[in-house]
């Protein structure tokens, strides 16, 4: 198990639930992108696909307790989204979170 997860919309730092994915880092989140679009899903937080052409910009945060936190965070992204493992540019494998709902009718974000 990857024991690192990559964050894009609420839960980057500074964002609205940077507080409840805190506690469980280790070490300061790190500045990363990886491949994907965005889209606006009209109720203040974004949706990633990862297709399409695009770079979504996020943050590569480092956890404390792995199982912990990924558990407190699959409840809290929901049945909306499916945490799947990723492999960032420069070869890191880590978590994140991408949304398995229709993005018909929504925007696509260029930065959020």
């Amino acid at each position: 198990m990857s024991d690192r997860l990559f964050v894009y919309g609420t839960l980057k730092p500074g964002a609205s639930a940077w507080r409840l994915l805190e506690p469980f880092t280790a070490g300061d989140p790190v500045p990363a992108s990886l491949p994907g679009v965005l889209y606006d899903t009209g109720r203040g937080y974004p949706a990633l696909l990862l297709s399409g052409p695009g770079e979504v910009p996020g943050w590569l945060v480092t956890l404390r307790s792995p199982a912990a936190a990924l558990s407190a965070m699959d409840d809290y992204e929901g049945a909306e989204y499916q945490r799947v493992r990723v492999t960032l540019a420069d070869g890191t494998p880590c978590w994140t979170y991408v949304w398995i709902e229709a993005t018909v009718g929504m925007r696509r974000l260029e930065v959020w």
